[in-house]
């Protein structure tokens, strides 16, 4: 069963924690989707940062948006994504090499305030297997010194990840007894998410809940996903939920749609949508360390 509605007024604000919004299919639109988050009563983004020269191309476009949106709060990842790892392994950059320029990202704003995108896909092995775990590792030992949390992406590597984050578990920040850690677009299942929270981990969820084709094990998952542990994002813009109607013409998912993502999420952990919104929130100003201006 699934749910198909219009995006309706949200009484509690919201923070978007995964937006692409240096993309250059965003990038063309950005007043429009800003006043569109904002009258969806979303109040903050965080940006992610994909690859050495994305980072810092994000912390720069970071800097200048809270003075050009008023009543927006943005913040940004620095990292590297396991699909960039090899080419960020091969190169240098304008800070030096891949770890370097991450560093330097860090460094330049308070508003970085996580290591990645980082992790494992061994889905797609646009780098190798070996050298995902090698650029992991160094960002694990990242989050260790900075005590920043982890921004994660994980497919088809449950094992390894799991294995990996067990390894520097005791050293990572904490936030009370959680890990300072989100696993970014989880579509996993029960199982893996059991092992994840087990680990301390936050779950964040995209619109995938809303893909009838592909969402079912993530469905069951949820039922068992404690509100304290959840976070909302919409991964813009990728990952345009599928029930959202009227359907964009342009296919771009966006933040202003973030009500509708926790409207789909709160149906199926069969929770109020406005107590997920407030937990969601509490979640991700805890996790980060952050606040809404």
């Amino acid at each position: 069963m699934e749910i198909n509605s219009q995006i309706t007024p949200i009484h509690s604000p919201m923070i978007d924690i995964g937006v692409n919004l240096s993309n250059p299919r965003l990038m063309k639109r950005l007043e429009e989707l800003m006043t569109k988050a904002l009258e969806a009563n979303v109040q903050g983004m965080i940006l992610t940062g994909t690859d050495p020269k994305n980072s810092l191309e994000t912390l720069e476009f970071m800097q200048g948006l809270e003075q050009t949106f008023s009543g927006l709060n943005f913040w940004s990842t620095a990292g590297v994504h396991p699909h960039d790892a090899q080419q960020s392994l091969s190169q240098d950059f304008i800070h030096g090499t891949w770890l370097q320029q991450v560093k330097y990202c860090h460094g330049q704003s308070e508003q970085v305030i996580a290591v990645g995108e980082c992790g494992l896909d061994y889905e797609r092995n646009y780098s190798s297997p070996s050298e995902q775990r090698q650029v992991f590792e160094e960002q694990l030992k990242l989050a260790v010194e900075l005590q920043k949390p982890l921004f994660l992406h994980q497919r088809g590597a449950q094992d390894d990840f799991i294995s990996m984050l067990k390894g520097y578990h005791s050293d990572l920040p904490k936030r009370n007894k959680a890990l300072a850690a989100v696993v970014h677009c989880f579509t996993d299942d029960l199982s893996t998410l059991e092992r994840l929270l087990d680990l301390g981990c936050y779950i964040g969820i995209t619109g995938w809940i809303a893909d009838e084709r592909r969402a079912e094990n993530l469905r069951q998952a949820v039922t068992q996903l404690p509100l304290n542990r959840v976070l909302i994002e919409t991964d813009a813009p990728y990952l345009l939920p599928r029930t959202l109607r009227p359907k964009p013409k342009n296919g771009l998912n966006q933040p202003a749609y973030l009500p509708h993502i926790a409207e789909q999420l709160a149906f199926y952990m069969q929770i109020n949508v406005e107590t997920l919104k407030k937990a969601a929130l509490t979640n991700t100003q805890t996790l980060f360390e952050i606040e809404l201006g």
